[in-house]
């Protein structure tokens, strides 16, 4: 559980602590776009955007769901982790 609690706040702080452009062609980072350039690093499993996305977009607000969105963010760690040791 606690590599899943890292992994998600990696993810949720990722943006957050990176600057952002003070107007519209600024080169600052959001969450989104940490999100994306993470989605194409080597060991990134296809669909990690759209799959982060969602963890970040609807934890859920019932214990199923939320338990179905812990399961969901440890499959996603397990994936990332096996491409890593396997490169």
């Amino acid at each position: 559980m606690s590599r899943v609690c890292t992994v998600a706040a990696w993810v949720s702080t990722s943006g957050w602590s990176c600057p952002r452009g003070g107007t519209p062609r600024g080169n600052g980072w959001s969450t989104g776009r940490a999100i994306a350039g993470a989605g194409r690093l080597p060991g990134a499993p296809a669909g990690f955007e759209r799959r982060v996305g969602r963890l970040l977009g609807a934890v859920g607000t019932t214990l199923d769901e939320r338990t179905a969105t812990l399961a969901d963010a440890q499959d996603l760690t397990d994936e990332v982790r096996r491409r890593l040791d396997g490169a």
